[in-house]
């Protein structure tokens, strides 16, 4: 979860990095620039989903002290599309579909939080329900 903070953080930098160069503003996105600013929000968006799977998979596979995580988290992928969409948006951004399809991205990668924690909540409530049910 707290990737997809960063990426909505880095998301709003990254559309300002022109006016922030004009103050002097410094931020990871404007020292990345841009193309390093679609690399690095990929691997904000991405990596919750493979963590979660090594985090379920890893600790099956490899044995070991560490508990894996329940297999309800699976259910997270649910939110994978909108990931990808995202994406599409990003790499879209000098030609968007639309033309606020880049200036809201922010607010589509925190609406987009929203749906990751709330498939991460009930991932929690339905691994409570199969353990007691």
């Amino acid at each position: 979860m707290a990737l997809l903070v960063i990426a909505i953080l880095h998301a709003n930098n990254w559309r300002d990095i022109p006016s922030d160069g004009e103050r002097r503003v410094t931020t990871v996105a404007g020292v990345l620039g841009d193309r390093g600013s679609l690399t690095y929000y990929g691997c904000l968006v991405f990596a919750p989903f493979f963590l979660d799977m090594a985090f379920i998979a890893v600790p099956r596979l490899a044995g070991g002290p560490l508990p894996p995580m329940p297999l309800t988290f699976l259910v997270v992928l649910l939110a994978l599309p909108n990931a990808l969409r995202l994406w599409g948006r990003a790499v879209r951004r000098a030609a968007p579909r639309s033309p606020l399809d880049f200036v809201v991205l922010d607010g589509a990668t925190a609406r987009h939080n929203l749906v990751f924690g709330l498939l991460s909540t009930a991932a929690v409530v339905l691994e409570g329900i199969v353990k007691w049910g």
